[in-house]
């Protein structure tokens, strides 16, 4: 796990203005759905509260789901942006033929 590292209220507002910038620039407007299929992490909340900040409905899968089950939730759910880490893009591979998603790997989702 690490060391534990202390984040000032600045910082997670930093990154919080920066993940929320982001995803405006993939055209997200208020109401669209986001996904966060990431395990859990500060960077799961700070994502979170990104989307919260613009008005979208944010959708989460667990990360220990199964192919059938991901494709499932995103289908089901209809969401624009999935939000993940590095260590899960290999898993998403098969929900790739959704043509209308946007995926967003955020470099500091990497296990550390």
């Amino acid at each position: 796990m690490g060391e534990y590292q202390f984040t000032t209220y600045r910082e997670a507002c930093a990154r919080i203005d920066a993940i929320g910038k982001g995803l405006l620039s993939l055209n997200a407007r208020s109401g669209d759905k986001i996904l966060i299929y990431c395990e859990t992490r500060p960077e799961w909340l700070l994502t979170a509260f990104a989307a919260f900040r613009h008005g979208l409905t944010l959708v989460t899968l667990y990360s220990t789901l199964g192919d059938e089950a991901v494709k499932h939730g995103i289908n089901e759910s209809q969401v624009k942006i999935i939000v993940t880490s590095q260590e899960l893009t290999a898993k998403l591979e098969v929900c790739f033929y959704f043509t209308f998603l946007n995926l967003i790997i955020l470099k500091y989702f990497r296990k550390h």
